[in-house]
């Protein structure tokens, strides 16, 4: 048997954290396409699947799990900058968020509480997903002099799909 020899690293380029992306958009009305808002001002973009099992254990398994994946939870969580416009608007992604997340509350539009998500990768094809998501929030920085940033969570309603990855389609 010849000595082991350790693997050497993968010759080509990083890739970079920042190659994520999320885009929102209101659930269309009818087949319409939806109007995509890109999230610029993000960081830290978490897509997060977990399975859910059930357990389909028996006497013949002899005390072995047998566990079977039915489903998932997915989420995406990401804290995105807060920037003002000239008239003291949040930017428009946020602003959608930010209504959805209080769609619920007196005052709220229950009609926006849940809303169309894309997550995808600038160059790895297989990282690309669309799914309806109710969304949460939290402020990050609550500092006297922090920068203001959300802490959102967007929980999929279980329709996650992969779909072409909009970064890589040729017009």
């Amino acid at each position: 048997m010849a000595p082991y020899t350790p693997p050497a690293p993968t010759q080509g380029l990083n890739g970079q954290s920042y190659e994520y992306h999320c885009d929102v958009a209101a659930l269309p009305v009818g087949p319409a396409e939806p109007t995509w808002l890109t999230a610029p001002d993000i960081t830290g973009l978490q897509p997060n699947p977990s399975p859910k099992t059930a357990d389909g254990t028996t006497y013949a398994n002899r005390g072995q799990d047998d566990t079977s994946t039915i489903g998932e939870t997915f989420t995406v969580a990401f804290d995105a900058k807060a920037v003002k416009n000239s008239e003291g608007k949040v930017q428009p992604f946020i602003a959608m968020l930010l209504a959805a997340a209080q769609a619920n509350i007196k005052g709220g539009d229950p009609t926006k509480k849940v809303i169309k998500v894309r997550v995808y990768h600038e160059w790895i094809e297989e990282l690309s997903w669309e799914f309806t998501a109710e969304v949460s929030f939290q402020r990050k920085n609550t500092g006297n002099a922090d920068i203001e940033f959300f802490s959102f969570t967007l929980t999929s309603k279980g329709d996650r799909e992969v779909v072409e990855n909009p970064a890589l389609v040729t017009p």
